[in-house]
């Protein structure tokens, strides 16, 4: 029984999703009907603007003549 080999999704840890909150809380209830239908953990993260980085010019950079 050493030998045998399993898929990868039979041993591989559950994911855990991460949803975007938004003002009418579709994201929170999405997290709970994915909790309690399908027994995966969601994480509801980012309140408002000024919980998010700024993007900075290393990541788009635009060139303009």
């Amino acid at each position: 029984m050493a030998g045998i080999l399993y898929a990868p999704e039979l041993v591989a840890p559950p994911p855990i999703i991460w949803l975007p909150r938004d003002t009418a809380e579709v994201a929170r209830s999405e997290a709970e009907d994915l909790k309690k239908y399908h027994n995966l953990d969601c994480t509801v993260d980012v309140r408002t603007r000024e919980d998010t980085l700024p993007r900075t010019l290393s990541t788009r950079v635009r060139r303009t003549r």
